[in-house]
């Protein structure tokens, strides 16, 4: 929930989530897709709070990871955190520019691509590859 202390991150291992905002009228606007693989909100490791709430799309599984757990006697889940840091912020951008520049079309193309390159690299996609979005969600990311 958003302004929470956290004191562990999550990797989803199954399902699909997103970060979201509600604006002052009542509708959503999704900030942040988490597919199998990701972390949710790794950023939690430096602010220790949520900043936005996160919602489950699908039935999800996740790993909890503890922040004191992390770093402990190797740097590779400092490394991972670090990874998915940078690659969040770099899809944030993605999509800033996506929202400016894009036609409707050429968001809902680009978000199709992205998604099915994050599954991909995380070996998850299977023939045929299933979106579980809705109309509704694919309308909060872009809209």
């Amino acid at each position: 929930m958003a302004g929470e202390a956290q004191d562990r991150v999550y990797r989803l291992d199954e399902g699909w989530a997103c970060r979201y905002m509600l604006l002052p009228d009542g509708r959503r606007q999704i900030t942040a897709l988490y597919l199998p693989g990701d972390f949710c909100e790794p950023q939690w490791v430096l602010a220790g709070r949520a900043e936005l709430p996160i919602v489950a799309l699908t039935d999800v599984i996740a790993t909890e990871i503890p922040l004191g757990s992390i770093g402990g006697d190797s740097d590779e889940g400092v490394s991972e955190l670090t990874e998915a840091l940078m690659t969040n912020f770099n899809r944030q951008s993605d999509w800033i520019v996506s929202l400016g520049r894009r036609s409707a079309s050429g968001r809902i193309a680009a978000l199709f691509a992205e998604i099915y390159n994050r599954l991909q690299r995380n070996g998850r996609v299977r023939q045929p590859c299933t979106i579980p979005l809705t109309q509704q969600d694919i309308a909060d990311v872009w809209a």
